[in-house]
């Protein structure tokens, strides 16, 4: 039985996917101000860190649904807390649209424009090679699983 299920009906039910958002978004969130803290100190800097963290999360989240697909689902609990929360906080595009309007307004279009591209470029990109990953471990599971099954 789903943890979830468990307590439906409960008071903890109401406060379960919240709280499970609000938990990993703040983690993720930290995760990714530590990253950027690291940055240097002009927009170009910031976009650039910007591009790749969004790239890695997006490439986490296509490995993590391929894999979680290919063998017991976590709980939705699970799946709010790291998939929405954590990696929603942790890649944004709120972060990547401002700082490429402040390059673009202080520096150079081109240079933004380039930038905002190479990063929606590298998240789908991400994605795919997350999912490709995801899918092919998924199958490596599932071969071993049915080997020891007939052991």
């Amino acid at each position: 039985m789903d943890a979830s299920s468990e307590h439906a009906g409960s008071p903890f039910a109401a406060v379960a996917a919240p709280g499970a958002v609000f938990t990993g978004g703040a983690a993720g969130a930290m995760l990714r101000a530590w990253i950027s803290s690291g940055a240097p100190a002009t927009h170009t800097g910031a976009l650039l860190v910007t591009s790749v963290v969004n790239g890695a999360g997006a490439f986490l989240l296509g490995y993590l649904l391929m894999h979680w697909a290919g063998r017991a689902t976590p709980s939705r609990r699970v799946r709010l807390l790291v998939a929405t929360g954590f990696l929603g906080s942790f890649t944004t595009f709120s972060n990547l649209a401002v700082e490429a309007v402040l390059l673009a307004e202080e520096t150079s279009r081109m240079t933004a424009a380039l930038l905002v591209l190479l990063s929606i470029a590298g998240g789908l990109a991400g994605a795919v090679a997350g999912r490709r990953l995801g899918r092919r471990r998924g199958a490596m599971t599932r071969r071993a699983r049915s080997g020891s099954d007939r052991a």
